[in-house]
Order: structure tokens, then sequence, then C-alpha cells
């Protein structure tokens, strides 16, 4: 798995906002798998880009400025990191996340 949790969430009475980091990889349309999140319910999550993207959608003069997605499971403890690439090996580079929810 490409998403590094960091290994202290914070806790606000029932809630948690847990963080994380994820690779370019992670974002390629075909290679992108849902992460669990174990023992929370997720309400949000926020998708901060740290490096430029080599998406080609992004890259051409038409520029669809397609952004990064977090996907959320029907199960609300999972998610999906979708970047706007049109095949494999394109992406939207690496980023950060914050995961925001309730201990489940």
């Amino acid at each position: 798995m490409a998403v590094t949790f960091d290994k202290r969430p914070i806790y606000l009475g029932d809630r948690i906002i847990l963080t994380a980091e994820y690779t370019a990889a992670e974002t390629d349309v075909a290679a992108s798998l849902p992460i669990k999140v174990p023992g929370m319910l997720i309400d949000a999550i926020i998708v901060m880009n740290t490096e430029a993207p080599t998406n080609v959608n992004m890259l051409t003069a038409g520029n669809t400025n397609t952004a990064t997605q977090a996907i959320l499971g029907t199960d609300r403890r999972s998610f999906t990191i979708l970047g706007g690439g049109s095949g494999f090996g394109t992406n939207n580079g690496a980023g950060k996340l914050m995961i925001y929810g309730r201990r489940a």
C-alpha cells in the first residue's frame, strides 16, 4: 500500500483526525485500490497535492486541470485515491490526506 498513515491521530471526544501521505503511483487510475481505515467511520477526506502533476490531461494545451480526489467507500471505512490519469503511468503526483471521522 502506498499510503502512509501518521502514527498519532488526533482524538476529539469520539472524533478522529488522521493524516497521511500518498505516492504519485497511488493516483494512477489503473492502479488505484481501496484503502481501508480500521476502527473509523470516515466523514470527510481532504486531498492536498504536494508535487507537480504528471497527468497527461493536465499537461496538454487544453489543460483540463483534473484534481486528485478521494472517493469514499460505501461502508465509510475505506477510500480510493483517484487522479485524472488517462492510462497506465499517468498520475497527479504525490500528496497528503487529512481524514476526519468518528470511532467505529
